[in-house]
C-alpha cells in the first residue's frame, strides 16, 4: 500500500474524531453522546476515502483543481453517509427503535453533520486530497524512474 493511501485513510480516521470532539467542546456536549457518533463518522469518512482513492489516482495531469474537487466530493459523501450510518448504529448498538422516521432522521443527521462539522472538515478534506494527489504523483515518478 502506498504512503499516499495510508495518509488518506489516516486523515479519514482522524478528521471526524477531531471534528466531533471539537464540536463537543464548543457546544458543551456529554462525551457519551460523542462516543456513539464516532463510529458512524469514521466509517462514513473511510467509505468516502475508499471511493475517492481511484479518482485521485486517475487524474495525474491536474496540479490541484481535480484533487480539490475530489476532496470536496469526498467531504460531501462523508456527510451524506453519516446520517444513515448513525441511524443504523443507533438501531444496532443502542437498541433504540427508530421506526417510520428513520429516513427523515438520517437526513437530519446528515444535514447537521454538514452544517456543524462540514465547515471545518470540507476544506481540510480538500487540502488532504491535494496533498495525497501530489504525494502519489511523486511515488509514481520514483517507481518509473
Amino acid at each position: 500500500m502506498s504512503h499516499a493511501r495510508v495518509l488518506l485513510h489516516t486523515a479519514a480516521f482522524a478528521a471526524p474524531l477531531v471534528a466531533l470532539y471539537g464540536a463537543a467542546a464548543a457546544f458543551d456536549l456529554r462525551l457519551s453522546e460523542v462516543h456513539t457518533m464516532a463510529g458512524p463518522a469514521v466509517a462514513a469518512a473511510q467509505v468516502a476515502a475508499l471511493a475517492g482513492w481511484p479518482l485521485l489516482e486517475r487524474y495525474r495531469a491536474s496540479a490541484w483543481t481535480a484533487p480539490l474537487l475530489i476532496g470536496l466530493l469526498m467531504a460531501f459523501v462523508t456527510h451524506l453517509l453519516f446520517g444513515p450510518f448513525a441511524i443504523v448504529s443507533q438501531m444496532l448498538f443502542e437498541e433504540t427503535p427508530v421506526g417510520d422516521g428513520a429516513i427523515s432522521a438520517a437526513l437530519l443527521f446528515s444535514y447537521i453533520s454538514a452544517l456543524v462539522a462540514g465547515i471545518a472538515t470540507a476544506p481540510a478534506t480538500m487540502a488532504v486530497a491535494v496533498l495525497v494527489h501530489r504525494l502519489r504523483r511523486k511515488e509514481l515518478v520514483r517507481v518509473t524512474a
